[in-house]
């Protein structure tokens, strides 16, 4: 019995911001303003609180996707995702795919697809532009009536004649060049839960009254075994 091992390299991210009461002045929530010199409650919290972290939430998936620490880019520089490591990864098995043929370019990917994939459950992650155009193809091939073994969700879908699913990942919104195939559990986010690397504080600032939230995590991706992964893309 051999052990290996792959390190999942992480990233402390950060989001501060300052969010001022008086700039509802003048509008329908102004009588949400606490004009006093204790003011604790933050108007709407709950709503601001919600709606910061969905939009981190999402811009967090589509960073574990398409992270490229070599991209300058504000939202993706912090780590590699998992399409940059495959891209990277020597024991990938690269597929060239037609993305005008989306239906025929997740046959290409899932046949390439080693047999223990299969037997793992397998999964061909696209991008949600292709997963729409992807069912429509199945309309127009008359397959749109195939659910596969069992039912599945509106945003999974086996391909015909297989027991893989074709899965829509919000996180590759934008990359409609390339597929990836593996099995779930192939795929590891790596955060740091037990020390105080996570933090999120919502609190009000006599010096300057205004509000401070501070957002604060420690995350990274890894794939397994690159060997049981397929990556498709345009050449």
């Amino acid at each position: 019995v051999s052990l290996s091992q792959r390190d999942i390299e992480t990233a402390v991210i950060k989001v501060n911001l300052d969010i001022c009461p008086e700039t509802l002045r003048g509008k329908y929530a102004e009588y949400l303003i606490k004009t006093n010199a204790t003011a604790e409650t933050l108007p709407f919290e709950q709503f601001i609180m919600e709606g910061i972290t969905n939009v981190l939430t999402r811009k967090n998936e589509v960073l574990m996707w398409q992270g490229d620490k070599a991209s300058g880019n504000a939202d993706l520089k912090w780590i590699d995702g998992f399409i940059k490591i495959a891209g990277a990864e020597a024991g990938v098995k690269d597929v060239t795919i037609d993305a005008d043929k989306i239906y025929d370019a997740i046959l290409a990917v899932y046949m390439e697809l080693p047999d223990e994939v299969i037997e793992r459950g397998a999964e061909i992650y696209v991008s949600p532009a292709n997963f729409r155009k992807f069912m429509q193809e199945l309309v127009a091939k008359n397959f749109f009536h195939y659910a596969g073994a069992t039912e599945a969700a509106p945003e999974e879908f086996y391909f015909p004649g297989t027991n893989a699913k074709v899965v829509l990942t919000p996180g590759l919104t934008g990359v409609n060049d390339k597929i990836l195939g593996t099995f779930a559990k192939n795929l590891f986010y790596g955060c740091d839960m037990e020390g105080d690397a996570e933090d999120i504080k919502v609190w009000f600032s006599d010096d300057d009254d205004l509000y401070k939230l501070k957002v604060k995590w420690n995350m990274g991706v890894q794939i397994a075994f690159p060997d049981m992964v397929v990556l498709g893309a345009t050449a």
